[in-house]
């Protein structure tokens, strides 16, 4: 799911010098997400700025890992996706402009799941 999120990102309609994306990893399995950090070099060899990010300390889980990948941001602006999220190239022109107002710290967008059966309760 990581490699269709970052093929997702890849695609937005962005100036890409003025994009950042990583992936954080804090994982502690057999090495594939090593192999996919490897796979994921073919992506900047096109131009798209993606940065692995690895820690072996799994303190605070995914808001662990959120608060390592912030401190090594250099955006004005974060947007954070779980790996099941594939948002649409034009995500960031249609969701920025809401930053124009001077009161926004945070905005929220609409999303669903990739396949909604998994999660329906019945």
């Amino acid at each position: 799911m990581i490699e269709r999120l970052v093929d997702a990102i890849s695609r937005f309609d962005y100036p890409r010098e003025l994009l950042e994306i990583q992936v954080l990893d804090d994982s502690t399995g057999s090495g594939r997400s090593r192999s996919r950090a490897i796979a994921w070099s073919a992506h900047q060899a096109m131009g798209v700025p993606v940065v692995y990010l690895h820690r072996t300390n799994r303190e605070g889980y995914k808001a662990g890992a959120l608060a390592e990948g912030l401190k090594k941001a250099t955006g004005e602006f974060i947007a954070i996706f779980d790996a099941d999220f594939l948002p649409s190239p034009d995500f960031l022109r249609r969701t920025l402009p809401y930053f124009d107002h001077p009161k926004p710290g945070m905005v929220q967008t609409r999303w669903t799941y990739l396949n909604p059966r998994l999660f329906r309760i019945d």
